[in-house]
């Protein structure tokens, strides 16, 4: 079954709102270079904004075995036999530090840390239905699914398992 995963506000303005930037510093740049545009001006932000896009979250997916975190390219599995616990997380608590990752540009996604949980992975669209994974090896995965009925599920194939 197919979880959607959809931006929240901050992450949408967010997201908006650095576009522009880009956009807006390659239109500067036009302007003030008299119309001649450095090929490094268009090509760097592009790359890089299409590389931070490839890694975001698009959807879940739970198979018979495993619960899929589907990415623009790639995914990543995570086997239902590796679970320990799963929470729900309201929000927040503790201070989050982002070590490697985007903090709201097409979500929140990477490598985090909290005093509370420590090291995670977050692969997060939204803030509302977050969802903390932990795995039989210690690793804390946090996930945002519109329907958190995904919860249920989750804890469902913990006792299977």
């Amino acid at each position: 079954m197919k979880y959607t995963a959809s931006l929240d506000k901050v992450a949408k303005g967010i997201t908006i709102g650095a576009c522009i930037l880009v956009l807006g510093v390659i239109i500067v740049t036009s302007i003030t270079s008299g119309g001649r545009i450095p090929l490094f001006t268009i090509v760097f932000p592009a790359v890089t904004l299409l590389a931070i896009y490839f890694y975001a979250p698009k959807s879940y997916t739970l198979s018979d075995t495993a619960l899929i975190i589907n990415k623009v390219m790639g995914k990543v599995q995570i086997d239902f036999n590796t679970l320990k616990e799963v929470e729900k997380i309201p929000k927040f608590e503790g201070g989050t530090i982002r070590t490697f990752g985007s903090g709201g540009f097409f979500g929140y996604y990477g490598k985090f840390y909290n005093r509370n949980i420590g090291k995670m992975s977050m692969y997060v669209t939204r803030r509302d239905t977050m969802i903390l994974i932990k795995t039989k090896d210690d690793r804390n995965i946090i996930i945002s699914p519109n329907d958190i009925g995904l919860f249920d599920k989750l804890s469902a194939a913990i006792h299977r398992s």
